[in-house]
C-alpha cells in the first residue's frame, strides 16, 4: 500500500500545518509501503525527498519555500497534481489530503478527486479528509468541504495529535 499525502500549508492552515507534518513525516517511518508527500497554496510540489532525507524541523523550514504566499486554490492545485502525479496513484494508494477546504471562490476541482477515486475504487484504496477546522466551521464563508466529502471514505476533524491517533486507529490501512 502506498500512501499519498496532499497537504494545505496555506495561512489558513499554518497553526496545523506543522502538526500535519510531522504527521506525514512520522507516516514515512511506519509504513514500508511508501509515503509520497505534496505541499500546495495554489501550485502543487512533490517534497517527498525533503521529507526523506531532512529532520522534521529542517521539513518544516524547506517545505515552506516550495508554496508561494497567496490564497488557496484547490482546482489548481488538483489539477496540476492530476497533470504530474497522477501515475503516482495506484488502485490500491490511500490518499490523505490534509486542509481546510478554503477555496477562496475558486473553482472546486472535484473532477479531479472523482478521477483518483475511480482509479482507486477496483482496488483497496482508500480516500480520506483531514480537515484542521472546527466542525463548525466547515461549510461556511469559502469552506467547501461538503463539496470534497462525497468522495471521500472518511472526512475528520483533527485539532491535536490524540485525533490523528484516533484518526489512524479507525481507518484500515
Amino acid at each position: 500500500v502506498k500512501i499519498i499525502c496532499i497537504l494545505d500549508i496555506s495561512g489558513s492552515c499554518k497553526n496545523a500545518s506543522q502538526i500535519l507534518m510531522s504527521f506525514i513525516y512520522s507516516l514515512q517511518e511506519v509504513f514500508t509501503g511508501g509515503v509520497e508527500s505534496y505541499v500546495f497554496v495554489k501550485h502543487i510540489n512533490k517534497v517527498t525527498e525533503v521529507f526523506k532525507n531532512y529532520s522534521i524541523e529542517k521539513v518544516n523550514e524547506i517545505v515552506s519555500t516550495f508554496v508561494e504566499r497567496d490564497y488557496s486554490d484547490y482546482n489548481t492545485a488538483l489539477k496540476e497534481f492530476d497533470d504530474k502525479y497522477y501515475s503516482d496513484i495506484t488502485k490500491d494508494s490511500i490518499v490523505i489530503y490534509l486542509g481546510d477546504a478554503r477555496n477562496n471562490k475558486n473553482l472546486d476541482g472535484s473532477e479531479y478527486l472523482s478521477k483518483i477515486k475511480d482509479k482507486i475504487k477496483s482496488g483497496k484504496g482508500k480516500m480520506y479528509w483531514i480537515n484542521p477546522e472546527p466542525i463548525n466551521r466547515w461549510n461556511q464563508g469559502d469552506s467547501i468541504i461538503a463539496m470534497y466529502k462525497k468522495y471521500m471514505d472518511k472526512v475528520v476533524q483533527i485539532r491535536n495529535t490524540s485525533d490523528l491517533i484516533n484518526f489512524l486507529n479507525n481507518i484500515n490501512i
